[in-house]
């Protein structure tokens, strides 16, 4: 009995599908996932490498050609989570030898601070971070990133250097205080800081309209408290 056209039809696709490797087992085999016992052969193997070409391997998969920006969304990344002794072996590669930045907006200082206590809780202390200056000035978000110095908590502050902006020169200066007075109560800060602000509030007046309270103050209206 000679075939119909419908099925010759299935035989002429399906004879062209395995010619060019694209039937639909094919396409499955090649998308498979591995299985957990496929993954720990793989990691067991990896580790019986020796140390330096485990080395080799981690500095070529982690380190990136260009500084590598802190953002919210930021994760470490999956060789760090394979298994623990990968994790020991490759987190101080990926932390000391790679160079991140971290875009400060608005002198907010919160993703550098959050980032800065993420490095402290899993032990990574020695990371090269350029901090980056960006917007406007803010009094109020300025005050908190100097308590947060002031207090201990990690965060990092800018070091003055030539050519920084008179923006960055302002930080620089309300940082110095914060260092300078950590072992002196908070007191003694904000009043310091008050200095500050009357001097560069001179220069530049968004500093004194994102002070809250400033100018009930100067109207008598109000005590002037900086923003914690």
């Amino acid at each position: 009995m000679a075939p119909t056209k419908a099925a010759t039809r299935r035989q002429q696709k399906r004879a062209m599908a395995l010619s060019t490797g694209a039937s639909s087992t094919c396409v499955k085999n090649k998308a498979a996932i591995p299985t957990a016992g496929a993954l720990a052969t793989q990691t067991r193997r990896f580790l019986s490498l020796p140390p330096e070409l485990r080395n080799a391997i981690y500095e070529y998969a982690l380190l990136g050609p260009s500084s590598i920006e802190v953002n919210p969304d930021f994760k470490i990344p999956g060789p760090l989570v394979a298994c623990q002794q990968v994790r020991n072996e490759a987190l101080g590669i990926y932390y000391k030898l790679n160079t991140f930045s971290i875009v400060v907006e608005d002198c907010d200082a919160t993703l550098l601070n959050l980032w800065t206590q993420h490095c402290c809780k899993i032990g990574q202390l020695e990371y090269d971070l350029a901090i980056l200056v960006d917007g406007d000035a803010n009094w109020d978000n300025l005050v908190k990133w100097v308590k947060a110095i002031w207090a201990g908590d990690g965060s990092r502050r800018l070091l003055e250097v030539e050519g920084m902006s008179e923006l960055e020169q302002s930080i620089c200066a309300a940082h110095d205080i914060g260092y300078e007075l950590t072992h002196s109560k908070w007191q003694g800060c904000e009043d310091a800081l008050w200095d500050l602000l009357i001097r560069i509030g001179g220069k530049d007046d968004s500093w004194l309209h994102t002070a809250s309270g400033f100018f009930d103050y100067m109207d008598g209206d109000a005590d002037y408290k900086p923003s914690h």
